[in-house]
């Protein structure tokens, strides 16, 4: 019995043995697969057109949907003589804020890209410090995002972070923006750039004009926006600052244009309704930001002459303590300001932040709210509506 446990014992060594190097030889032939794709890429250096190298094919949000066809697009339509002189056709793209989504965009990717992104090889870029291009509103009061990379999910390393300069008032006439790069060496770019609208802030038609994209050579230096009260903080800010159990998939969402539980004197007919299924952590807080992930990287907006954040206020049922609160010293702002924890109910109710001793040069944090709660599973569903730079 003894010498057949020692066979038993030795077979199963030599098992897992065979499993061991059998996994260690098909990971290296992944390690060696993925360096020959690297060194297969297309290399280019900046400056570099992206117009010339990627395709504004990347339909998102309401655009995916190709029945409501919610975005329009013109290439290669002329330009009139008073404007930049960068080549004689620019794009046109045409908004219609109606879909389910809440938002639309669009991304420049690779040719003969249209679904699994990911998937897809990029351009690989050297030299670029910026992404520059111009706009131009139809009105001046569109509301648009621009971004720069951002792809994630590819098997090799490649460009996956983000770089973003918000959201964006354009003007009637055409402006030339630059999105810093944190890096000048881009080994894998599969979405060059992209712009992004919400229907919260673009509750009209957005038609607007783009022209001359490119990878730079220049660097950037971030200029921010100096706002006016009164503001609506989800024109210029996204609730995109996600912490505790909202970093979890699943156990908080957010609806910014939820259209039941109307107000009875809301004039736009669409609140934002927040549900928090409590996890682990206990807590969870999310803050409407200028730059998505900025953390005190770039300076936040400048707000001129507020005196409080307002904003409206319900529960789903029962009553909640939440807590209210402007600005993030944690992030390199100028101020920190809190309602302290309220009461909340199932009456809409208006409530303030006080802001009249805070120095608003740098606002990135411009609201956010704070829940803490022992109940593990528990499901909070509450509704925020109007929050204001008064």
């Amino acid at each position: 019995m003894k010498a057949l446990s020692n066979i038993l014992r030795f077979l199963l060594i030599l098992v897992v043995l065979c499993l061991f190097f059998c996994n260690t030889i098909d990971i290296i032939e992944q390690c060696h697969s993925c360096k020959d794709s690297i060194n297969t890429l297309e290399t280019q250096d900046a400056p570099l057109s992206i117009s010339h190298h990627y395709v504004s094919s990347g339909f998102m949000g309401d655009g995916a949907d190709s029945i409501k066809k919610s975005i329009k697009m013109k290439n290669a339509v002329e330009k009139s003589t008073d404007q930049y002189d960068a080549g004689p056709f620019h794009q046109e793209f045409h908004y219609i804020p109606s879909g389910d989504s809440g938002w639309g965009g669009v991304y420049w990717l690779p040719p003969d890209t249209t679904t699994e992104w990911e998937k897809k090889e990029g351009i690989s870029i050297r030299g670029a410090k910026s992404v520059s291009f111009l706009v131009k509103g139809q009105n001046g009061n569109e509301h648009i995002c621009f971004t720069a990379a951002g792809i994630a999910g590819h098997p090799l390393p490649d460009s996956t972070y983000q770089e973003c300069i918000g959201i964006r008032q354009l003007s009637d006439s055409w402006q030339r923006f630059t999105i810093p790069l944190r890096f000048d060496s881009l080994p894998n770019v599969i979405g060059a750039f992209c712009w992004t609208a919400r229907q919260k802030g673009n509750m009209e038609n957005v038609h607007f004009c783009i022209d001359d994209i490119k990878f730079s050579t220049d660097p950037a230096e971030y200029s921010h926006d100096t706002l006016h009260v009164p503001i609506d903080v989800q024109t210029f800010f996204e609730p995109s600052d996600w912490m505790g159990d909202g970093e979890t998939p699943g156990l908080v969402e957010i609806n910014e244009h939820f259209k039941l539980e109307i107000r009875p004197d809301d004039t736009d007919s669409v609140i934002t309704a927040l549900r928090y299924t409590i996890g682990s952590k206990h807590s969870t807080s999310v803050a409407w930001v200028s730059i998505k992930d900025n953390r005190g990287r770039f300076p936040g907006k400048t707000i001129i002459s507020a005196e409080k954040v307002t904003f409206w206020v319900k529960c789903a049922h029962g009553k909640e303590y939440i807590q209210f609160k402007s600005g993030n010293p944690a992030y390199k702002e100028s101020f920190y300001a809190s309602a302290g924890y309220v009461d909340v109910d199932t009456t809409w109710r208006k409530k303030s932040i006080d802001l009249s001793e805070a120095d608003l040069s740098n606002v990135n944090t411009a609201f956010s709210w704070t829940i803490d709660s022992d109940s593990t599973g528990k499901e909070i569903n509450f509704y925020i509506d109007k929050i204001v730079f008064e």
